[in-house]
């Protein structure tokens, strides 16, 4: 019963256009070509049972919650290519 429901959920996100979600397919592209250029994908994933009104001021713009996600998404990945590349810490 719980595939069943998340399997449903699953395909309804896919159809909803008002949540700021993107499509399997778009992500599936955004990651082939993230991939292809050893670009890390920044991904902040919202639970399903949350509301995201609390994640996003409207429809595409993320609140500071998120905005401080990714930031510190950010800095990890580029703390991490730091120490591996060899090169020093960039201002």
């Amino acid at each position: 019963m719980a595939c069943q429901k998340d399997r449903v959920l699953e395909e309804a996100a896919e159809l909803d256009f008002l949540l700021p979600r993107i499509k399997r397919v778009y992500l599936q592209e955004l990651q082939r070509v993230a991939n292809a250029s050893k670009t890390p994908l920044i991904q902040t994933p919202i639970p399903r049972d949350e509301d995201e009104s609390k994640y996003f001021i409207d429809y595409c713009h993320p609140r500071e919650i998120i905005n401080e996600r990714i930031a510190s998404m950010i800095v990890s990945h580029i703390d991490a290519f730091e120490k591996t590349s060899g090169r020093p810490p960039s201002i």
